[in-house]
């Protein structure tokens, strides 16, 4: 095997791994957490959220393509494969970068106000604030001390 075979091999590997990476980001990060941006942890099941992803997958099967045919193209039309493995991973790189900063800034637009957040959180954590505090059926906001919420118990039924 020549040497550009081995650094074309390598550019390829490289690409597949940071490409791989970059797909599986959204489905490991926090429930609720797309791109950076809280956005409610119902918000995976909506139809939004599935063209975003979708979209997502698109553009990095798009860019892993782009940086092989970069990379491969300067190292097999130029001749020089350590340029084209240098420039094939810097435009993966930078595209990835690029991205996730344009998909943030989407999913942060499809972000719920911070009032329906907390009263979902609410809702949904409410048997178990109650339990902790020893209130079954009562809930308090987080920041007051169990001698000021007397007056903030809340029902769960009145969320």
């Amino acid at each position: 095997m020549s040497e550009a075979a081995v650094i074309n091999l390598f550019l390829t590997v490289r690409v597949c791994v940071v490409g791989g990476i970059l797909l599986v980001l959204p489905s490991i990060t926090r429930k609720g957490l797309l791109f950076g941006a809280y956005v409610g942890e119902a918000f995976t099941d909506r139809d939004e959220a599935r063209r975003l992803l979708g979209s997502w997958y698109l553009g990095c099967v798009i860019l892993m393509a782009m940086s092989l045919l970069v990379g491969l193209g300067i190292s097999f039309l130029a001749g020089r494969p350590v340029a084209g493995n240098l420039t094939g991973t810097a435009f993966l790189l930078l595209g990835a970068l690029g991205l996730y900063l344009r998909f943030h800034s989407r999913a942060r637009g499809l972000t719920p106000p911070l009032a329906a957040l907390q009263a979902e959180e609410i809702r949904r954590h409410a048997p178990q604030l109650c339990a902790a505090w020893g209130r079954p059926g009562q809930a308090r906001p987080w920041h007051l001390s169990p001698h000021e919420s007397h007056n903030f118990c809340v029902h769960p039924h009145q969320l």
